[in-house]
């Protein structure tokens, strides 16, 4: 990685944090020291857990509030996930994935089917979802 390159942090930082979060607020858990528990878990020091926090604070995936004190030093009330970061974690369905499963569901019926023509049917209807999904996708994406 050349030194103009910002290594991504999502997969390996954030989102552990976030779904600490969930976990803990599915559990009944206090949010907060099962997110900080699993900054420990993940190496952070204060300031990288600060920074990670802020991060997911700005990005509304999680409610409370977060205040930056100086020098590494923060104040973290973390209330509870929003439905964003849900979302984030798998926990709550989102289109594209609600469109997966119906995609999913069309071949499994179309593997189960003894009948050529409702087999060629079922088989087209979930390559229309799929296509639909990835149409909409890329018109979003391009701003078209």
């Amino acid at each position: 990685m050349s030194t103009n390159e910002i290594e991504p942090t999502w997969a390996s930082l954030e989102l552990p944090l976030l779904r600490a979060a969930v976990r803990a607020n599915l559990d009944g858990q206090d949010v907060r020291t099962a997110v900080m528990g699993q900054a420990v878990s993940l190496g952070l020091d204060r300031t990288q857990t600060g920074n990670r926090l802020e991060s997911l604070f700005d990005a509304g995936y999680l409610e409370g509030q977060f205040e930056r004190l100086g020098a590494g030093n923060y104040l973290a009330n973390i209330r509870r996930p929003t439905e964003r970061a849900r979302r984030a974690v798998g926990q709550w369905p989102t289109a594209d994935g609600l469109a997966a499963e119906l995609a999913a569901a069309f071949e499994q019926a179309a593997d189960d089917e003894i009948d050529g023509d409702r087999k060629l049917s079922l088989r087209t209807a979930a390559k229309a979802v799929v296509t639909g999904v990835a149409t909409t996708a890329i018109t979003k994406y391009m701003g078209l």
